[in-house]
């Protein structure tokens, strides 16, 4: 796990096994200025023992940008726990896929993610799939840009 800046924002945490996915979407999440702490796990099993080890008083993830082909503990069976999870449950989801066709496939098998963003991770992907997220609201800031 990595932790992000120590903003005081909810984090935005990314699940991601693929070296190098992690490492462009971490790229591009630093490139859209994202203010909020970036967590990023390699496993099912680590993200979600990190979520269930969060304390009382802290804030859940304002985002999960969840990868569904994880060894071990897939990203769907992850998805499950999460939606299960009362505490977990109003998460939002943005599962992770290869290509634009998978999306079609994957609202058909009724996958309870909030959002779909085809790799590899952009801003301009990120902040538009964040966009058609209805619960997230306001939650996923941006720093302005420097001059």
């Amino acid at each position: 796990m990595t932790a992000g800046n120590g903003t005081g924002f909810a984090p935005v945490v990314l699940v991601e096994d693929s070296p190098s996915d992690r490492e462009l979407a971490c790229e591009a999440l630093a490139a859209g200025r994202l203010a909020n702490p970036l967590l990023t796990f390699v496993s099912g099993e680590e993200a979600l023992a990190a979520l269930a080890a969060r304390s009382p008083g802290e804030a859940p993830p304002v985002l999960i940008l969840l990868d569904l082909n994880l060894p071990g503990m897939s990203g769907r069976e992850l998805l499950e726990v999460l939606r299960r999870t009362p505490s977990l449950a109003a998460i939002p989801v943005v599962a992770l896929t290869s290509c634009d066709d998978d999306h079609d496939f994957l609202r058909g098998e009724g996958l309870p993610v909030d959002a779909y963003l085809t790799k590899p991770v952009t801003p301009a992907r990120l902040f538009a799939a964040a966009a058609r997220v209805e619960r997230l609201a306001s939650g996923l800031l941006t720093r302005p840009r420097v001059r």
